[in-house]
């Protein structure tokens, strides 16, 4: 009988034994958490999400399908600021913007508060015959990879969305590499397979792609401040059971 048997790597060692020699020991749960980034250092591409799998989940009577970015630039700029402290506005409007993800007419009207109000409340009740609990699965699906994630703070860092600016230059950019119109990478392709487009788009001549492999470069970044991370809420954890 052939049992799989998971590889330890080295990386995952090294980085254990950096705990414990810094007087952490870490939970299981956090092994499991430095294995799974450790595997995904040392072969990134096998645990990459695929970028070009725009997939679509029915909920009640329609279909869902990932946020392209004219959907982004809307629930940024409007939705999301208006109804920021209502939760269920903030769903369904999240709903909304992935119902009409590839309807290029819709989000250009909806720029008034009061309008879209409406528009949202009688799209949801004609059409969300789910719980709202089953309608936030739904979204997670499609808008994440099935992973829990952390939000490591980074020395300086700087959280800023896309502006509508910016989203014009990666449209620009998209259109310019693959020679296709605006409108396929406004509303007929996902945000997130639009931001894999570049990563893969064709060098301007004279160009080399770098040989180092950005995955690679991330995922030991992603280690290293988790690692960081760790040991921060152990000395945390140690110093208030002293007081």
């Amino acid at each position: 009988m052939i049992v799989l048997k998971p590889r330890v790597h080295a990386l995952l060692v090294s980085s254990i034994k950096r705990l414990t020699d810094a007087g952490v020991s870490p939970t299981p749960e956090e092994i499991l958490w430095i294995h799974a980034l450790s595997e995904k250092a040392v072969r990134p591409d096998r645990l990459s999400t695929p970028a070009f799998l725009d997939s679509a989940i029915k909920v009640g009577r329609v279909w869902l399908y990932p946020p392209s970015i004219q959907a982004y630039m809307w629930l940024d700029e409007y939705a999301l600021k208006w109804w920021k402290k209502s939760p269920s506005m903030t769903l369904w409007s999240i709903a909304f913007g992935m119902a009409y993800s590839k309807t290029h007419d819709v989000f250009p009207k909806l720029t008034s508060r009061k309008r879209a109000y409406f528009a949202v409340r009688k799209w949801s009740f004609m059409n969300l015959t789910i719980s709202r609990n089953a309608l936030a699965d739904a979204i997670d699906v499609l808008t994440s990879d099935g992973e829990d994630y952390e939000d490591i703070p980074l020395p300086n860092e700087k959280k800023k969305a896309p502006t509508s600016t910016e989203w014009g230059d990666i449209i620009a950019m998209l259109c310019g590499a693959y020679h296709r119109p605006p409108e396929d990478f406004l509303w007929k392709t996902s945000t997130n397979t639009c931001l894999a487009m570049i990563a893969k788009a064709p060098l301007p001549q004279g160009y080399e792609r770098p040989t180092i492999s950005s995955a690679e470069v991330q995922a030991l970044f992603e280690l290293r401040m988790t690692l960081n991370e760790i040991e921060r809420r152990h000395k945390t954890e140690e110093a208030d059971g002293e007081q």
